[in-house]
């Protein structure tokens, strides 16, 4: 089964599964981040197989997550929906913080100013398109330097193939980044399925219509020799 973003759900579908062998508004994979800096997970997979068991699988993640909280705190990470529906089952977890979701899944998440990104090590080492509207605004690209001076801005940093809604206009995107709407986009590492591509048309209709902490390696593989950003910053006021 390919890498997805929550790690809980993928092993257990392996470990569950292949032994046999966001809201109400959200399509797909994707990681919102709230004003206050929480964060909610939205994991929409296939589950289309007479082998898989939906009551099996609600309770070891709500085990993993029980687990979790008994060292991280009360409601660090909360389920807040469990269904299988049409073939696909439908997982939301809120978690308190980035740190929550990062060490939950084992995949760097960061959330917060971009000062405090620069404290806790991100370099912003990648060429931003700035966005206005939900739209690319024009052909100038920005490097670091003209980036981490933005100190009244936030920004949300992921590591993993996933389509991510911010609380406010997002203002600059790196490489890797695809507008959505106003506040959503999707970031895309080569070489790793997905299929947030197939709902961003829709996304970006009708939001103009309704006007942790450890950074990795940048590369996470190659396209025909060039390097495929593995980090995407996705910058918004």
């Amino acid at each position: 089964m390919r890498k997805r973003k929550l790690l809980i759900l993928l092993t257990l579908l392996t470990l569950l599964l292949a032994g046999c062998k966001k809201s109400s508004s959200v399509d797909t994979n994707t990681i919102e981040v709230d004003k206050d800096g929480m964060i909610t997970s939205t994991i929409i997979e296939d589950f289309d197989k007479d082998y898989y068991l939906e009551e099996e699988l609600k309770q070891a993640i709500d085990n993993e997550i029980a687990e979790y909280n008994s060292a991280a705190g009360e409601n660090a990470a909360t389920v807040e929906k469990f269904n299988v529906k049409d073939k696909k089952v439908n997982v939301v977890i809120q978690f308190a913080t980035a740190n929550d979701y990062a060490t939950l899944n084992n995949i760097p998440l960061f959330a917060g100013t971009i000062e405090e990104a620069i404290a806790a090590g991100y370099d912003f080492d990648s060429t931003f398109t700035k966005i206005t509207k939900g739209k690319v605004d024009g052909e100038d690209t920005f490097k670091a330097a003209d980036i981490v001076g933005l100190s009244d801005y936030k920004v949300i940093i992921v590591q993993e193939t996933t389509a991510v809604a911010v609380p406010g206009n997002i203002a600059y995107i790196s490489e890797g980044i695809t507008i959505r709407g106003k506040k959503s986009a999707n970031f895309t590492i080569a070489g790793i399925e997905t299929d947030i591509e197939e709902s961003a048309a829709n996304d970006t209709a009708s939001e103009e219509s309704n006007s942790t902490d450890a950074p990795v390696d940048t590369s996470a593989g190659t396209t025909d020799g060039e390097i495929v950003p593995g980090i995407g910053y996705i910058i918004y006021k």
